[in-house]
């Protein structure tokens, strides 16, 4: 059959199965270019035909062969198909004949539908389909004739699809049926099976339609109405969507919370139901203007909410258009400004009190700019505030103080957000004038911004001469700094805070040595100028939340706040006796002055400010006696031992410089291949005095004296010389496991100082191997995880030690592609045998095998030594060993020649 179909004869009693395959073949469009004549017997089959000119001629009703060869002979043009092939003497069995029940002409039909189409008989076996029905089954129109969908198919739909059939054809009902049907692909679809029957329910037809692209597109936009109806609700302005009519079509939570009705209340109603008729009347003006004009319209109104209270709203109004441009309603946004309002009137009001202030007002941003000064400050200082705008506000900061004393105020500012006291500042004319001043810090922390306000009052004013009085009673007139009094007070509050915190505090007493004999020497005069001069250089050893001050004439007192480790009072200690290594200038006389040091901590030795400062006292006392150490605590051991820590961190230095490093080796097992896969390069120390020194002796003081990291590159740089000296040497070693560092890693620039030095030494990526802690992973940052994937995607071997089972570094393993898991040796020779430490080991090769990765370890126990030597022997001759030894590089050199693999 083809499109050309013009005037169609049917012989049968079907006409629904007719219908349904022409509304099939012309693709679901309808057409009125050919005409359906029908016939239910064939009593006036050839008169019909001879007096109409029919294009096609459909048979359901069995023909003799004699009537089908006369219509041959007497209109060969017409397109027959027959349905039933049999000669209508006899009823035939359709189980029994289906590939003569429907003609070749008939499938072809069926091919050229666009839709999967099949027929079925009452035992549920396909008669008949076309080739879009057979891929939906994985198969081919003539491997689906004469079978079930059971023996097709072993979908869980079959049992269900079978079921509905069954019944329909009981019941002969017609309809439609849908399923989600997974093809032989994996591909899941939604289908809808339109089912019919012939009426004498024999065969049935069913047509499906694939509505899987349908139904995406419906979630999809359900999905965009979900999705724009919670930002709605999230927005804080009020919206609410109108017809033409102003009647409610839906709305957001925060208009429901204004009204104080829900949106299903609210549908179909107008403003009139919830807000005062006056107000009610000018929005429904409003909108009707909107609609009128087609505009946005924007303006200020008072509404008020359900509780009575009026708001001062900005309501904007937008129509809405559909695709063909007609208006079909309006959107109404409104936010509420009562807040804004008020502060800007409480803005106006600030600025007011800032203008008109008789205090001397200036405002800086984060960079000391002036952005703000107000009249009274122009007049003081001589500026216009033209001239202060954009200036620094060091432009006012005069020569009397030095700079140590503005280092010290900015300090303050920074840790305690304030700061007031006695200063003098340098006016346009050049007069230096004294003031009080207040300074304080205002915090914009969602701005991220800091702006600082300066307020400088004339220090003859009577109201701030007593708190002048004040601030000087507790300085020290000679060097400015704190007296007994001020630090008195200060540790007292220093020692309630910290007792608050559960933190410690120090403190350090310095003594001036033999300073009578100054005095004796120069005179007050003389020995004040060592005083200030002493007080100026242990400015530069305290930050700004320590204390300094006077204790008595020739003693200074250091308060350390907050104190994390004894390690930072005695860094402290040290930078005071670094500062007396240089000479004093007494009266154009240079002089050599020492000074002893004792320091005490609280609580340790002592929780109140007596016997703090005794205790420090008796630290000093034992100091001049023993001058051998720079400083005393007031607890002998811990002198000894950070003495001797600085100590070490000294000579630590000098063998950098020196180059007293070096790498030992020792064989890496792979557990799973039985086999030493790399060598391991273990940092020692070769210390002239102590002998070799193993890291765990040094790296802890190498990292507080930022050594670590030089160190690390220093290892690094190591390997891949020897790597490449036993390359050109051609012995075999696998790779070189080197150790990395947290803070070595967290280096932005790690990959371009690693690829220099590959690059200087002749190195390649596939001899190294770079171990890092489980802990480090666990703990990574954004640059750690950086430089972890782009050493993998070097070609540099990844192996994780003390690995545990912790999913979030599971995950992490997997992303940066890690090679290798270590076994700890203490979890191997300590914890072998026990049951817990047995399965923790099978549950790390376990999780090792599913990621497809390998079990290393330096160590092996028994079982695994025995395992190893049956299966891993060596040329030397020797018996089967396995080397736990660390060994020098010559020595694994020499290793590494006599044990080849066979």
């Amino acid at each position: 059959m083809s499109n050309s179909i013009k005037n169609l004869l049917y012989l049968g009693d079907n006409i629904a199965l007719v219908d349904t395959l022409l509304n099939s073949f012309f693709t679901g469009k309808k057409t009125d270019n050919y005409h359906f004549f029908h016939l239910v017997s064939a009593a006036q089959l050839e008169l019909t035909l001879s007096e109409n000119n029919f294009s096609h001629f459909i048979s359901e009703l069995p023909l003799n062969t004699d009537i089908k060869n006369k219509i041959k002979t007497n209109f060969p043009l017409l397109n027959t198909t027959y349905l039933n092939t049999g000669d209508g003497t006899k009823e035939t069995e359709l189980s029994l004949s289906i590939e003569n029940i429907f003609t070749d002409e008939f499938k072809a039909v069926l091919e050229s539908l666009s839709i999967p189409i099949y027929f079925k008989n009452k035992q549920a076996q396909y008669l008949a389909c076309n080739r879009h029905f057979s891929e939906l089954l994985g198969l081919t129109p003539a491997q689906v004739i004469g079978k079930t969908l059971a023996d097709l198919s072993d979908s869980p739909l079959k049992d269900e699809i079978e079921k509905v059939d069954r019944q329909t054809l009981i019941d002969y009902q017609d309809g439609l049926h849908e399923y989600k049907w997974t093809n032989k692909a994996g591909e899941e679809h939604d289908l809808i099976i339109h089912k019919e029957f012939t009426a004498d329910g024999k065969i049935q037809s069913g047509l499906i339609f694939d509505i899987t692209e349908l139904n995406k597109s419906k979630y999809l936009l359900e999905k965009q109405q979900t999705m724009l109806r919670a930002t709605a609700d999230i927005s804080p302005d009020m919206i609410s969507y109108k017809d033409l009519k102003s009647q409610i079509l839906g709305c957001n939570r925060p208009f429901e919370k204004f009204v104080g009705v829900l949106e299903k209340e609210i549908l179909g109603k107008t403003v009139y139901d919830f807000s005062p008729l006056e107000q009610a009347i000018a929005s429904i003006e409003q909108d009707q203007k909107v609609i009128k004009n087609n505009n946005v319209n924007v303006q200020e109104v008072v509404s008020t909410d359900y509780d009575g209270e009026r708001h001062l709203l900005n309501m904007k109004k937008i129509p809405v258009q559909d695709k063909q441009g007609d208006l079909q309603g309006l959107i109404s946004v409104s936010r509420d400004i009562s807040e804004q309002r008020k502060e800007q009137k409480r803005s106006e009001i600030a600025d007011a009190v800032f203008e008109n202030s008789k205090e001397s007002l200036i405002v800086t941003d984060g960079d000391s700019r002036i952005i703000s000064a107000n009249g009274n400050a122009c007049i003081v200082f001589g500026y216009s505030k033209k001239q202060l705008l954009a200036q620094k506000i060091n432009l006012l900061v005069s020569a009397t103080h030095d700079r140590s004393y503005y280092k010290n105020i900015e300090q303050i500012l920074e840790t305690d957000g304030s700061w007031q006291g006695d200063i003098t500042y340098r006016t346009q004319l050049g007069d230096v004038c004294h003031a009080w001043l207040e300074a304080y810090e205002i915090r914009h922390t969602q701005e991220n911004r800091v702006e600082r306000v300066y307020s400088y009052t004339d220090l003859t004013h009577f109201q701030v001469t007593d708190k002048k009085i004040s601030f000087l009673s507790e300085q020290d007139p000679l060097t400015g700094l704190h007296n007994r009094i001020s630090l008195f007070r200060r540790l007292e509050d220093r020692l309630t805070r910290a007792n608050y915190q559960h933190s410690a505090v120090a403190v350090i007493l310095v003594d001036i040595d033999d300073f009578k004999a100054i005095d004796d020497k120069y005179g007050y005069n003389g020995g004040n100028q060592v005083l200030k001069e002493i007080a100026k250089r242990l400015k530069n050893c305290i930050y700004g939340k320590d204390t300094l001050g006077r204790f008595v004439k020739d003693q200074f007192i250091i308060i350390i706040d907050e104190l994390a480790s004894e390690h930072d009072a005695a860094k402290v200690a040290y930078k005071i006796a670094e500062q007396f290594s240089s000479t004093f200038m007494i009266e154009n006389v240079y002089k050599n002055l020492t000074a002893s040091i004792g320091i005490s901590l609280s609580p340790d030795d002592g929780i109140e400010v007596g016997p703090l400062f005794l205790n420090a006292e008796t630290a000093m006392l034992r100091g001049k006696k023993d001058k051998n150490t720079v400083y005393n605590f007031y607890t002998p051991g811990l002198t000894l031992g950070l003495n001797k820590e600085f100590e070490l961190e000294k000579e630590l230095k000098q063998a950098f410089s020196l180059d007293q490093f070096s790498l030992y080796y020792q064989p890496e097992y792979d557990l799973n291949k039985q086999q030493i896969v790399a060598l391991q390069g273990l940092l020692r120390w070769h210390h002239p005095k102590r002998g070799i020194l193993p890291p765990e002796r040094f790296l802890s003081v190498a990292e507080g004296s930022h050594l670590l990291i030089p160190i690390g590159w220093k290892m690094i740089r190591k390997a891949c010389l020897q790597a490449f000296s036993w390359e050109q040497s051609q012995i075999k070693f696998g790779r070189i496991a080197i150790d990395l560092f947290q803070i070595q890693l967290s280096q932005i620039s790690f990959i371009a100082e690693l690829q220099t030095i590959l690059k200087e030494t002749g190195c390649s990526t596939g001899q190294l191997e770079f171990l890092v802690d489980k802990a480090i992973i666990r703990h990574a940052s954004a640059d750690i995880l950086s430089n972890l994937d782009n050493i993998n995607k070097m070609g540099i071997t990844l192996t994780v030690t003390n690995f545990g089972l912790d999913a979030n570094v599971i995950d992490l393993i997997n992303r940066l592609g890690v090679v290798n898991l270590k076994r700890s040796d203490p979890q191997i020779k300590n914890g072998s045998g026990t049951l817990a430490n047995n399965a923790q080991l099978k549950s790390a090769n376990v999780i090792a095998s599913s990621l497809g990765i390998n079990i290393v370890s330096d160590a092996l126990d028994n079982t695994e030594q025995k395992e190893f030597s049956n299966s891993y022997r060596f040329d030397s001759g020797q018996e089967h060993f396995i080397h736990k030894k660390v060994m020098s590089a010559s020595e694994t050199t020499f290793y590494l020649r006599c044990n080849k693999h066979k």
